[in-house]
Protein backbone atom coordinates (compact mmCIF):
# COMPACT_ATOMS: atom_id res chain seq x y z
CA UNK A 1 0.00 0.00 0.00
CA UNK A 2 1.52 3.50 -1.00
CA UNK A 3 1.07 6.13 1.69
CA UNK A 4 1.02 8.88 -0.66
CA UNK A 5 -0.64 9.83 -3.59
CA UNK A 6 0.22 13.16 -5.99
CA UNK A 7 -0.35 14.09 -9.55
CA UNK A 8 1.58 14.05 -12.92
CA UNK A 9 1.24 16.81 -15.51
CA UNK A 10 2.68 17.34 -18.62
CA UNK A 11 3.03 21.37 -18.54
CA UNK A 12 1.68 24.35 -16.27
CA UNK A 13 2.97 26.18 -18.48
CA UNK A 14 0.41 27.75 -21.27
CA UNK A 15 1.63 27.59 -24.84
CA UNK A 16 2.25 31.36 -25.35
CA UNK A 17 4.07 31.17 -22.75
CA UNK A 18 7.33 29.74 -22.34
CA UNK A 19 9.37 28.31 -18.67
CA UNK A 20 12.53 30.17 -17.98
CA UNK A 21 14.77 28.28 -15.29
CA UNK A 22 16.46 29.80 -12.27
CA UNK A 23 19.60 28.70 -13.36
CA UNK A 24 19.00 30.75 -16.55
CA UNK A 25 17.71 33.81 -14.74
CA UNK A 26 20.66 33.40 -11.92
CA UNK A 27 22.91 33.22 -15.32
CA UNK A 28 21.84 36.21 -16.80
CA UNK A 29 22.36 38.24 -13.01
CA UNK A 30 25.38 36.22 -11.58
CA UNK A 31 28.40 36.34 -13.51
CA UNK A 32 29.60 33.63 -11.27
CA UNK A 33 26.90 31.19 -12.12
CA UNK A 34 26.43 29.44 -14.96
CA UNK A 35 23.28 28.60 -16.61
CA UNK A 36 24.57 25.03 -18.51
CA UNK A 37 25.65 23.58 -15.35
CA UNK A 38 24.04 20.01 -15.67
CA UNK A 39 21.84 18.72 -12.73
CA UNK A 40 22.15 16.93 -10.66
CA UNK A 41 26.58 16.11 -11.48
CA UNK A 42 27.24 19.39 -10.61
CA UNK A 43 23.68 21.67 -9.46
CA UNK A 44 24.46 20.56 -6.00
CA UNK A 45 27.77 22.43 -5.86
CA UNK A 46 27.58 25.50 -6.69
CA UNK A 47 29.00 28.25 -4.00
CA UNK A 48 26.90 30.78 -4.87
CA UNK A 49 23.60 29.20 -5.15
CA UNK A 50 22.37 31.63 -1.58
CA UNK A 51 18.74 32.19 -0.92
CA UNK A 52 19.93 35.40 -0.49
CA UNK A 53 20.81 36.01 -4.48
CA UNK A 54 17.28 34.25 -5.56
CA UNK A 55 15.34 36.75 -3.44
CA UNK A 56 16.68 39.88 -4.61
CA UNK A 57 15.61 37.92 -8.11
CA UNK A 58 11.94 37.38 -6.48
CA UNK A 59 11.77 41.13 -5.70
CA UNK A 60 12.31 42.01 -9.87
CA UNK A 61 9.43 45.27 -10.01
CA UNK A 62 8.26 43.04 -13.30
CA UNK A 63 7.73 40.08 -11.56
CA UNK A 64 3.93 38.91 -10.54
CA UNK A 65 2.26 36.43 -9.05
CA UNK A 66 1.54 32.73 -10.32
CA UNK A 67 -0.84 32.44 -13.12
CA UNK A 68 -4.43 32.20 -12.12
CA UNK A 69 -3.16 33.01 -8.35
CA UNK A 70 -6.54 33.02 -6.49
CA UNK A 71 -4.54 33.50 -2.19
CA UNK A 72 -5.30 37.31 -1.35
CA UNK A 73 -3.39 36.73 1.75
CA UNK A 74 0.08 36.55 0.24
CA UNK A 75 0.27 39.60 -2.33
CA UNK A 76 3.82 39.44 -3.90
CA UNK A 77 6.16 36.75 -5.36
CA UNK A 78 9.01 36.68 -2.87
CA UNK A 79 6.22 35.68 -0.01
CA UNK A 80 5.21 32.98 -2.16
CA UNK A 81 8.59 31.77 -3.05
CA UNK A 82 9.41 31.42 0.66
CA UNK A 83 6.51 29.46 1.10
CA UNK A 84 7.99 27.07 -1.40
CA UNK A 85 10.69 27.16 0.28
CA UNK A 86 9.27 26.69 3.28
CA UNK A 87 7.07 23.63 2.33
CA UNK A 88 10.39 21.77 1.12
CA UNK A 89 11.50 22.21 4.58
CA UNK A 90 8.51 20.76 6.31
CA UNK A 91 8.51 17.61 3.28
CA UNK A 92 12.90 17.76 4.22
CA UNK A 93 12.50 18.19 0.05
CA UNK A 94 16.33 18.69 -0.72
CA UNK A 95 15.56 18.81 -4.59
CA UNK A 96 15.10 22.73 -4.76
CA UNK A 97 17.77 23.28 -7.68
CA UNK A 98 18.51 25.81 -9.96
CA UNK A 99 16.21 24.08 -11.99
CA UNK A 100 12.98 23.54 -10.24
CA UNK A 101 11.83 26.83 -9.80
CA UNK A 102 11.41 29.89 -12.53
CA UNK A 103 9.29 32.25 -14.22
CA UNK A 104 6.73 32.31 -16.59
CA UNK A 105 7.21 34.51 -19.88
CA UNK A 106 5.44 35.69 -22.53
CA UNK A 107 4.47 39.08 -24.16
CA UNK A 108 1.91 39.33 -21.27
CA UNK A 109 3.48 39.70 -18.75
CA UNK A 110 6.36 37.88 -16.43
CA UNK A 111 5.09 35.34 -13.65
CA UNK A 112 6.65 32.99 -10.66
CA UNK A 113 6.13 29.59 -12.04
CA UNK A 114 4.23 27.41 -9.10
CA UNK A 115 5.90 24.95 -7.32
CA UNK A 116 6.45 21.70 -8.93
CA UNK A 117 9.06 18.54 -8.68
CA UNK A 118 8.45 17.45 -4.83
CA UNK A 119 8.95 14.40 -5.45
CA UNK A 120 12.13 13.45 -3.03
CA UNK A 121 10.15 14.85 0.00
CA UNK A 122 9.03 12.96 2.48
CA UNK A 123 11.96 9.94 2.92
CA UNK A 124 11.03 8.96 -0.95
CA UNK A 125 13.70 7.00 -1.15
CA UNK A 126 12.63 4.87 2.21
CA UNK A 127 10.19 1.81 1.69
CA UNK A 128 6.83 2.38 2.96
CA UNK A 129 7.57 -0.41 6.11
CA UNK A 130 10.98 1.75 6.78
CA UNK A 131 8.87 4.60 6.98
CA UNK A 132 6.19 3.17 9.52
CA UNK A 133 9.52 1.48 11.98
CA UNK A 134 10.72 5.55 11.85
CA UNK A 135 7.57 6.57 12.96
CA UNK A 136 7.34 4.14 15.85
CA UNK A 137 10.66 3.80 16.37
CA UNK A 138 11.83 4.83 20.56
CA UNK A 139 15.57 4.89 19.27
CA UNK A 140 15.91 8.23 18.70
CA UNK A 141 18.65 7.69 16.07
CA UNK A 142 16.48 6.07 13.86
CA UNK A 143 13.66 8.29 14.42
CA UNK A 144 11.83 10.73 11.72
CA UNK A 145 13.04 13.86 13.71
CA UNK A 146 16.87 12.52 13.35
CA UNK A 147 16.20 11.13 10.13
CA UNK A 148 15.00 14.62 8.37
CA UNK A 149 18.58 16.78 9.90
CA UNK A 150 20.26 14.39 7.50
CA UNK A 151 18.47 15.73 4.28
CA UNK A 152 20.61 18.82 2.84
CA UNK A 153 19.42 21.60 0.16
CA UNK A 154 21.11 22.88 -2.69
CA UNK A 155 21.41 26.41 -1.27
CA UNK A 156 24.87 27.46 0.26
CA UNK A 157 25.56 29.44 3.01
CA UNK A 158 28.65 30.29 2.61
CA UNK A 159 30.38 27.54 2.24
CA UNK A 160 27.43 24.62 3.63
CA UNK A 161 24.86 23.34 1.95
CA UNK A 162 21.91 24.26 4.15
CA UNK A 163 19.70 21.44 5.82
CA UNK A 164 16.12 21.04 5.31
CA UNK A 165 15.75 21.37 8.59
CA UNK A 166 17.19 25.06 8.75
CA UNK A 167 16.72 26.65 5.80
CA UNK A 168 14.48 29.27 6.67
Amino acid sequence: MNLLSGIISTTFVPKEYRLVHGNELLAKTYKKIDENIEYPIDGYKIREYQLKLIMVLMKDKFLKLPLNYTNIEVKNPLDIFIGYVMLDCLISNPDRHHENWGWIVSSKGVYLSPTYDHASGLGCREHDDIKLKRLQSKDKGFQVENFIKKAKTPFYNRDKNLRTDRCI
